[in-house]
């Protein structure tokens, strides 16, 4: 169509040309149709004007005609009865009429259009012809005087032909008169054809000047409303939303502007945000994108009706490294992390740093077995031995693992559980737990457990049971182990493994350590225990409570004991896995007087270079080197070297767990200061404690 390529080039036209265009274009469908219709009118306003003035002057010629026909007539009668010398003046009046009748005769000859007008003219004519040979014969009789002939030529054949004349004139005016409405009604057919004509052309200007107006509003309004409806989208963030490109003026060259400023928006945001998803330490994806490329792997495994394994991976002790080695190191153990786990994955399966030391991987396999299989891999890949700036370091990895479909089929939901699994597996020690329903029912039990602990703490079910402490070469008392025990009204003594895992697992077991430090406080400040000692546990989630320091501080001030009598016994691997910072969590308990304790030593993963940095006073070997050490020469070479370690450092050596004779012997050969056990005094009642001090004689 030739429409098509003339719109191609008037999109190309700049606006303001393609509207002055417009403009004049409609101005031109309403301005000609106009000065048409009006040439037109006024070439009707002269034909009527011209008809009109005709039939006047028809009207005026006839009427002269008769006017001087009767003037005539009437000069006759003055001929008859006037004397001859009064006649010549008649006869030149008669002349005068008879001249102005040939005048009006040849002007009605000169007007009339033809046609029937034609036909009455010549009767007219002859009518006046036989009207004049009337008027001669009697102008004849009169010369002749005969008067009666005259009279009675007069009577009879000039009245006739005058009559005669007279209605031949009529006819003539009627005849003219029919003519003239007949042009009068085809003027006004006219009028009226032109009136249509010119409302269809007004409605045709009309109608083309809203196709003006619509193709103006498609080239030039459209295109602008939809490049402010992508600016807009492209404001609230949608940086894929483009501005259609209509031709080639200045909206489309402001759309095309705009789409390019998206698309290098669009660019910027998405390196921005691949940054912002990227460990900039490990080049692995940080939990938003790991989400992402999980569900993506989901979908891709899932669709094949295969499993998939959401492994949750952190390394152990990283926080220590950070507080006794320092942050470079720590960042040296991720990143050393990060590079294992990648290499023993491949570049196919779905890997991220969630934080801190902590990684997540999505990888496809057949079982259940297979996950857990896999997951033993990647411990033993990441945890060998490493050295960073000549130091050898231990590293040392837990791992939760979630399979789907089993468990779910999104990825930020298998995580929360494989999260959850990593959670038991650090409390529990075991290094891997995959995900079990049953992990549910035990923490609903855990609930029901847990109201029951606090009813126990209001309703002072819990009693602190004290241990005796000897001293190994004299066999005196020189202190006690505080441990809590809980006498269930309808149970009776719950033993502690019963409710203190739980209250690791729940976070309760911070309220039970504040509650036995104020029993070990109370019983030193109220019952006669002379200047001995009270050593009291503190776990690893009591390292998390920032309020334990002022809590403690407030204790010690209130029950005005020396706060040398107290010993905060601190496991080795609670704080080797403690968030906080080892070293100035003791250097803050320190500050208060009190003597720290490592607890259960040798079953954690210190080094020499943690153990002399940390500001404790006691070393109390685990009982796992105690049992049977005297039946076991490596055993007791072990042990005594572990003496010795904590002599070197300065520090008080207690062992625990002694149950034989023999084992009494070989840590008094060893060197050992302090023992306790079940060989020495059971975990007693406060009244039954004081009563069996009073009897107790050293052991020699």
């Amino acid at each position: 169509m030739p429409f098509l390529p003339l719109t191609r080039i008037l999109l190309r036209l700049r606006i303001g040309t393609r509207l002055v265009l417009s403009s004049a274009a409609l101005i031109l469908l309403l301005v000609v149709p106009a000065l048409a219709m009006l040439a037109r009118l006024e070439q009707l306003s002269q034909a009527f004007e011209q008809l009109s003035s005709q039939r006047l002057l028809l009207l005026r010629l006839a009427g002269e005609i008769n006017l001087h026909a009767n003037d005539a007539a009437r000069k006759l009668l003055v001929l008859i009865s006037a004397p001859r010398p009064q006649r010549v003046e008649a006869y030149a009046a008669v002349d005068s009429s008879n001249r102005k009748i040939d005048e009006g005769m040849k002007m009605l000859a000169a007007r009339l259009p033809g046609g029937q007008a034609n036909a009455s003219l010549r009767e007219l004519e002859g009518s006046l012809a036989i009207f004049r040979r009337a008027y001669d014969s009697t102008v004849d009789l009169i010369e002749a005087e005969d008067v009666q002939a005259a009279r009675e030529m007069m009577a009879q054949e000039t009245e006739l032909t005058l009559g005669m004349l007279s209605s031949a004139a009529e006819r003539l005016l009627q005849v003219q008169q029919a003519e003239m409405e007949g042009q009068a009604k085809r003027l006004q057919r006219d009028i009226q054809q032109d009136r249509w004509m010119l409302l269809g052309l007004c409605g045709a200007a009309a109608l083309l000047g809203g196709l003006v107006a619509l193709s103006v509003r498609r080239s030039i309004t459209i295109p602008l409303g939809e490049t402010e409806a992508a600016a807009r989208r492209m404001a609230e963030g949608d940086y894929n939303a483009r501005a259609p490109l209509h031709g080639g003026d200045e909206v489309a060259r402001l759309a095309g502007t705009l789409n390019g400023l998206a698309e290098a928006v669009s660019e910027r945001e998405q390196r921005i945000m691949h940054l912002a998803n990227t460990d900039a330490m490990t080049g692995l994806a940080q939990r938003a994108r790991f989400i992402v490329e999980a569900n993506e792997s989901l979908h891709q495994h899932l669709g094949k009706k295969g499993m998939a394994a959401l492994l949750c991976l952190d390394l152990d002790r990283l926080k220590t490294i950070n507080a006794l080695i320092g942050f470079d190191a720590g960042d040296a153990v991720i990143r050393l992390a990060a590079e294992r786990l990648a290499e023993h994955l491949g570049p196919t399966v779905a890997l991220g740093r969630l934080a801190g030391g902590t990684f997540a991987a999505l990888a496809p396999v057949r079982d259940a077995a297979a996950a857990r299989t896999l997951a033993e891999e990647l411990r033993l890949h990441v945890e060998r031995p490493t050295s960073w700036m000549g130091q050898t370091l231990d590293l040392s990895i837990s791992c939760g693992v979630a399979l789907a479909p089993e468990h779910g089929k999104q990825g930020e939901a298998l995580l929360r559980l494989a999260e959850q699994a990593l959670y038991d597996a650090k409390r529990q020690k075991t290094g891997l737990r995959v995900f079990s329903a049953m992990t549910e029912v035990a923490r609903q039990q855990d609930l029901t457990l847990a109201s029951q602990l606090q009813q126990a703490m209001q309703e002072n079910e819990l009693r602190a049971y004290l241990q005796p402490k000897l001293c190994l070469r004299s066999g005196e008392l020189v202190g006690c182990e505080a441990l809590i025990r809980w006498v269930h009204p309808e149970r009776g003594l719950v033993p502690p493994v019963e409710f203190i895992p739980f209250a690791e697992r729940t976070g309760r077991i911070s309220q039970l350590t504040r509650w036995m430090l104020a029993e070990a406080l109370r019983l030193m400040a109220e019952c006669p225990l002379g200047t001995l000692s009270i050593a009291v546990n503190i776990s690893t989630h009591d390292l998390h409570d920032r309020e334990l320091f002022d809590h403690l501080r407030d204790l010690l001030w209130a029950s005005h004991v020396e706060p040398q009598r107290l010993t905060l016994e601190l496991t080795e691997s609670g704080l080797m896995d403690s968030d906080q910072d080892p070293v100035a969590l003791l250097q803050g308990l320190r500050t208060l007087g009190v003597r720290l304790a490592i607890d259960d030593f040798g079953t954690g993963h210190s080094s020499l270079a943690y153990l002399q940095r940390l500001p404790v006073d006691e070393l109390k070997i685990d009982r796992s080197f105690v049992s049977n050490v005297d039946l076991e020469p490596r055993s007791y070479e072990l042990l005594e070297t572990i003496v010795r370690l904590g002599h070197s450092l300065g520090l008080s050596v207690t062992a625990e767990g002694i149950e034989r004779e023999g084992e009494l012997d070989a840590l008094r050969r060893a060197g050992c200061d302090v023992v306790q056990g079940y060989l020495l005094g059971r975990p007693m009642p406060v009244d039954k404690f004081m009563s069996w001090r009073s009897e107790h004689k050293p052991r020699s």
